[in-house]
Order: C-alpha cells, then structure tokens, then sequence
C-alpha cells in the first residue's frame, strides 16, 4: 500500500471513530438535560463540558473530512497528470514510427535505384533483406569499390555465422567511408530488427548521405531522424 493509501485509511478509521464518539456524547447530553430539570449544579455542569467535549470532537471530525478531501483531489489531479503524460509519451511515439516509416520507404527507393537492374529489397521486409549482410556490402562497394571488406559471403543465411561476418564487414566499411559511431548500429541489431528499426534506418540514411559526398546517386530524404 503506497503512503497516501495507509493514510487515507487512517483518516477515514479515526473520523469514523470520532463520529462514533460524537454520537455517544450527544445522547448522554439528552438524558442530563432531562436530568438538569431537577436543578442540581452538578448535572448542568457536566452538561456543559460534554457540549465542549462535543464540539471539540465535531471540529476534529470537520478538520479529518478537510484533509479527507483535499488528499483525494490531489490524488485525482495525480492520476490526471498520468494520464496526460501517457498520452504525450503514446503521442511521441506515434510521431517517430511516422519519421521512420517515411524515411524506411525513401531509403529502400534510393537502396533499389543504386543497386539496379535487380531489385535488393521491400520496404515490407528490408530488415530479413539485410540481415545475410550480402545486400549492405554491396552497398558499400557500390560507393566506393576500393573499400578492403575482405570476402562476401554471398550463400549466407539469415541467423547464419556468415550472416554474422557480413554484417560486421558492412560496419566496418561504414568506418572506412567515415561514417560516425552514432550513426551506426550495432551488429547484432538486425536480430529482430523491428525494435532496432530506427538504428537500422538512420545508419541507412547516413550512409545514403555519404553516398551523396562520395559523388554516387542522390538522396534528399523529406524527413531526418535523431
């Protein structure tokens, strides 16, 4: 139980009580004022300190629903902000899965384009496509063939430790192109790809642009991802 929980529930045992409490004194009051008809000093005296104690009690019991009340708004505005930061955080995301989805679709257009006459990849499913590696080193050759990659393996298969080596052989020529630490992904981030999807299409983007720099092709991708 979080601490406004116990607290709420302390509150709300000890106004009960106090309610309780109040309800015996105002009936014992009603017998001694029956009592006071009889004159005695000692019956209106007691009569008057249990009016005091009764109102003591009413005035704790005020002060409880108050902070009864008041812990409970602060608790609904609580779950209010919550619910608000859900909703930008599902916003954000949104937004991103859209930056990626358009720059996916631009990067395999310029990918198929530099790699014609046969068709390397879909935008459905790019990351299978790339995850042999065979598609990504020719990619990097196709920029600049003297890159030193060292052997393709070209009957690699998706999950395959040659699979493996080609990708870490595209990484390493994303080095020799000059490409960024930050701008590549990790190696074995084409395993279930989908959740590294945005890693995967910046070091693609990135590459496009040195592309560029390099003299090969053209890209001018509508949106840029960071």
């Amino acid at each position: 139980m979080s601490d406004d929980s116990a607290k709420v529930a302390q509150l709300t045992t000890e106004l009960a009580a106090e309610k309780a409490k109040t309800a015996q004194l105002e009936s014992l009051v009603a017998a001694l004022k029956k009592a006071a008809a009889s004159g005695s000093s000692s019956v209106a005296e007691e009569n008057v300190k249990l009016k005091g104690d009764i109102e003591a009690i009413s005035a704790a019991s005020t002060r409880s629903e108050k902070l009864l009340f008041s812990m409970s708004r602060e608790r609904k505005t609580a779950k209010s902000g919550q619910r608000t930061r859900s909703s930008m955080t599902l916003k954000r995301q949104a937004v991103r899965h859209a930056e990626v989805a358009i720059v996916k679709d631009e990067v395999v257009r310029w990918l198929n384009d530099l790699l014609k006459p046969n068709p390397a990849v879909t935008t459905a499913g790019l990351f299978e496509e790339l995850s042999t590696g065979i598609v990504l080193c020719k990619l990097i050759l196709k920029i600049k063939p003297s890159v030193p990659l060292g052997r393709i393996h070209e009957k690699a298969t998706l999950g395959t430790f040659y699979a493996h080596e080609n990708v870490k052989s595209f990484l390493k020529g994303c080095d020799l192109l000059g490409m960024a630490k930050h701008d590549q992904f990790e190696t074995q981030s084409l395993v279930g790809a989908e959740k590294n999807a945005r890693a995967i299409v910046h070091c693609l983007l990135s590459l496009a642009r040195l592309a560029t720099f390099y003299g090969v092709g053209r890209f001018y991708p509508s949106a840029f991802l960071h």
